[in-house]
């Protein structure tokens, strides 16, 4: 059997020796390498990070935590757009304007409704009966708070009327006028966090300098690049609504703005991707900027880092074969393998560079010191390459499908920075 200072002692003599043969392998694992990253889908799915669904079935209380979360971060909360002025608006001048978004929301195929006022009858209805019955829906807690103003007699009287006396706690559990059912998707659903009040029907602050419309969506919305089709599609009507001519006075002292989960969970996947991003892009110049400080030589230092990018493009291109569907908090772990990959290929450049032997035949003599360079750390590197990925790979048994991806891409990703280093940087080496 052959021992691993052997097997470390063929491979980059090999390189070294069949150079030509080693150059188009790697030239075909980056054609196969870029192909398969450009079918891979970034997602940011809060199912990435809740319970698998096996350990859900086996746990009442995993089962109803992953519901609360879904009910949190999904379901179909409707995205708000706001039609805010500095001074009081008039309802004359901005009506046309909200008809008319409302009737482009309206017809976009991620949009299920559109809400911006109460039917009439329905507004009629809540104005009359609704104040004069309010305290039938107040719970036994919230009568105790009114009691300091309100006697407990006179509530009596104002909900009992002269219908004579009735047990309070049960009369409380009914409702008899049917209001709780047909009033509370407005009163509670629809305008949960806005002072809402009504001007002749449409959704209006209190003191009437903005007006709300609610859209909402036919799918729920957990994925980030569902809401990110959704308030592209919003923001085209807003800009259509904002080129409109008919509308630039009114446009000139009024801001529109759109908000809502659907545009939060569009910002935090554009977010994260661009974290993703600029952490590797500062990690790649750090790197380089201190290897240049470091070996005072622009070649030593583009030789060290090629590996590392060549295995960063290796591992992504695994990534999409592997799952195809890649959790943007994995990308973030980029930047890790960045740092990890460039400590294998400076153990073995500072081994290259100051144990060269440039005495007798130069082809002999690049590949011994070649091999040296490899051998030398080689048996170290590889042993922490297998205990750090198997760290990383302890993730692959999380309940959280998203972390357990993260942990065996990473896991990945050390062993291919590892196999980058004991031979496309050995071929650099005999190339340079």
């Amino acid at each position: 059997m052959l021992s691993i200072d052997k097997i470390l002692s063929r491979v980059s003599r090999s390189v070294c020796s069949d150079r030509k043969q080693w150059s188009l392998g790697f030239l075909v694992i980056t054609i196969l390498s870029l192909l398969s990253i450009s079918q891979i889908q970034i997602t940011f799915d809060t199912n990435d990070f809740l319970p698998k669904p096996t350990t859900q079935e086996k746990d009442q209380a995993i089962r109803e935590l992953h519901q609360k979360v879904e009910n949190r971060l999904g379901g179909r909360a409707p995205t708000v757009i706001v039609l805010r002025g500095e001074k009081r608006i008039e309802l004359a001048r901005i009506a046309p304007l909200i008809e008319s978004l409302s009737s482009k929301l309206k017809k976009l195929d991620e949009v299920k409704e559109v809400k911006s006022r109460l039917e009439s009858k329905l507004k009629t209805y809540i104005d009359s009966e609704l104040p004069k019955q309010f305290l039938l829906y107040l719970t036994p807690q919230d009568l105790k708070r009114f009691s300091k103003k309100i006697s407990l007699e006179g509530m009596r009287t104002l909900i009992l009327g002269t219908r004579g006396k009735r047990p309070l706690k049960i009369l409380l559990k009914r409702d008899p006028l049917g209001l709780v059912n047909l009033a509370s998707p407005y009163l509670f659903d629809l305008m949960a966090g806005f002072r809402i009040a009504f001007v002749d029907g449409y959704f209006a602050s209190r003191n009437q300098d903005a007006f709300f419309v609610l859209v909402e969506s036919k799918n729920t919305i957990r994925k980030g690049a569902d809401a990110i089709r959704l308030t592209k599609q919003i923001d085209t009507v807003l800009a259509e609504i904002r080129s409109d001519k008919n509308f630039k006075s009114i446009l000139e002292e009024i801001t529109l703005t759109a908000n809502g989960r659907p545009y939060i969970y569009a910002s935090s996947y554009e977010t994260t991707l661009k974290d993703s991003r600029q952490s590797l892009g500062y990690s790649a110049v750090a790197i380089f900027i201190l290897l240049i400080l470091l070996y005072r030589r622009l070649t030593a230092t583009i030789i060290v880092m090629l590996p590392v990018l060549f295995g960063l493009l290796v591992t992504a291109g695994l990534a999409a074969f592997i799952f195809q569907k890649v959790n943007l908090f994995s990308l973030l772990f980029a930047a890790v393998l960045a740092g990890l990959g460039v400590d294998f290929a400076i153990h073995i450049g500072t081994h290259y560079w100051l144990h060269s032997n440039k005495k007798g035949n130069a082809k002999e003599s690049l590949e011994n010191t070649v091999v040296d360079a490899v051998i030398r750390p080689g048996r170290g590197i590889l042993y922490g390459t297998l205990t750090t990925g198997a760290a990383f790979s302890a993730l692959a048994f999380s309940q959280y499908s998203g972390i357990a991806q993260t942990g065996i891409l990473t896991a990945i990703g050390i062993l291919v920075m590892f196999l980058c280093s004991i031979s496309l940087f050995p071929l650099l080496i005999s190339y340079s």
